[in-house]
């Protein structure tokens, strides 16, 4: 299957290197800068004189001798300065990097998913799949790539997703088909489309048909919270009057655990009826479309099954 994605016109040699810059591991800077340097000041000189075709008589060789000396003269005076570019993209690549980790790290809830800006919910989304070991494309902005706002790609595979930012909109069945129209363009194996708010039931079963994954807003809240660490879903220590942190942990004041079944948030319940009535018990956030339960620790706690 061929990448029939193409850089848009829009846009620069130097924004597209930035997003690959964004895209790839911390450490590619390492390699480009001095690759870039020894390419332009060594590779490419060397390249040229081998290059030039034989000369039938003596003022032919000069003028070949002529153009290789300038080629290559050019050459290693440009070679700095375009690793000094190289390395100011990357370094801005890491900044850019760190910035979709910390913007994950720090949207925990439905609400401050909603408060986002459409530039940052697309950013929070590819970094999600860039922790479950895409390779992230980011091609939405301000002139998104035939409706595509992100290019995933994993283990010869394309998914194509699409971001709607929209809080007051059910997402119907023509959103959905716009994006089964891009796929089927390029040979994508699967879509997403991914908002922040809610689909029609039309739209969610027309999807189902065309390998298309629907995420709506409390979804994503919950696929968000289950790549967050421990340490950046537990709650902040309370200082006491000493201005020592307390030590002990009430099962409310515990950090958010993952679902055993869906991999989203817990919240702590009380079974109401059955044999474990009047027990605590984590249980799913999207219950009751996931069932998915947790003992609470501790001597005074029996397993619930009653959800």
């Amino acid at each position: 299957m061929g990448d029939q994605f193409v850089a848009r016109k829009n846009e620069s040699p130097l924004d597209e290197a930035l997003k690959w810059f964004i895209a790839t591991p911390w450490w590619a800077g390492l390699i480009a800068v001095p690759g870039v340097y020894v390419l332009l000041g060594f590779v490419l000189p060397s390249l040229v004189q081998l290059s030039l075709p034989a000369a039938e008589n003596a003022a032919a060789q000069s003028i070949n001798q002529t153009f290789g000396r300038v080629i290559g003269t050019f050459a290693k005076e440009f070679a700095p300065w375009a690793a000094i570019v190289i390395c100011a993209l990357w370094l801005i690549g890491l900044v850019a990097q760190w910035q979709r980790r910390k913007l994950l790290n720090s949207t925990r809830d439905l609400d401050r998913l909603r408060a986002l800006s459409w530039q940052k919910f697309e950013q929070l989304i590819g970094e999600y799949y860039r922790r479950h070991g895409f390779h992230i494309e980011e091609r939405g902005g301000a002139s998104p790539d035939g409706g595509v706002d992100l290019v995933l790609r994993k283990d010869g595979q394309i998914t194509l997703v699409q971001c709607k930012h929209w809080k007051a909109f059910k997402v119907g069945v023509p959103q959905v088909r716009e994006l089964l129209g891009v796929m089927t363009h390029v040979g994508a194996h699967d879509g997403v489309l991914a908002i922040s708010g809610r689909f029609t039931s039309e739209a969610k079963e027309f999807a189902v048909n065309n390998r298309i994954e629907l995420i709506d807003g409390q979804s994503l809240e919950c696929m968000l919270q289950s790549v967050q660490t421990e340490d950046q879903r537990a709650p902040t220590a309370i200082a006491n009057s000493s201005g020592q942190p307390h030590a002990e942990r009430t099962p409310e004041s515990a950090p958010t655990l993952a679902c055993p079944q869906c991999g989203g948030a817990m919240v702590l319940r009380m079974a109401r009826t059955g044999r474990y009535a009047g027990s605590q018990f984590y249980g799913c956030k999207r219950y009751p479309e996931c069932r998915g339960i947790r003992e609470v620790a501790g001597p005074s706690n029996s397993t619930p099954v009653d959800v």
